[in-house]
C-alpha cells in the first residue's frame, strides 16, 4: 500500500459579520491511498477526534493501521523527490498558499 498524507486546515464561522467575525479552525489529514491492486481510496482525519492523535502516534512508531484496527503495516518515509512522484501518481494536487506565482523565479526583479 502506498500512502501520501496531505495535511491542511478548516476554519468556520461561530459568530459575527464581516471584520468582526470569529473562527473555529481545525487540522486534518487526508490520507490518499493505492492500494496494491491499484485501487484508490482516501481517508479524512480531523483534530476534532481521537482518531487523528492516534494516527500520529502510530505514525511515530512506524506503523500504519487500515480499517477497524485488524490491518497493520509497516511505515516508511519517503524522501521529497519519491514523495513527489507517488502524489503525481495519485493525482494529489496540494496548493502550496505562501508560495506567490514568480517567487521562485530569482530572475525577476521589483517593480
Amino acid at each position: 500500500m502506498t500512502i501520501f498524507a496531505e495535511s491542511s486546515w478548516l476554519g468556520t464561522r461561530t459568530s459575527g459579520r464581516l471584520w468582526w467575525t470569529a473562527h473555529d479552525f481545525h487540522e486534518f489529514v487526508i490520507l490518499h491511498m493505492l492500494m496494491p491492486d491499484d485501487a484508490y481510496d482516501d481517508l479524512w482525519l480531523e483534530d476534532v477526534s481521537d482518531l487523528l492523535d492516534s494516527a500520529l502516534a502510530d505514525w511515530d512508531r512506524g506503523q500504519f493501521t487500515h480499517g477497524d484496527g485488524d490491518e497493520t503495516y509497516a511505515l516508511t518515509w519517503f524522501d521529497d523527490e519519491l514523495s513527489d512522484a507517488v502524489r503525481q501518481r495519485l493525482g494529489v494536487h496540494t496548493n502550496d498558499l505562501w508560495e506567490l506565482p514568480g517567487a521562485s523565479d530569482q530572475s525577476q526583479s521589483g517593480p
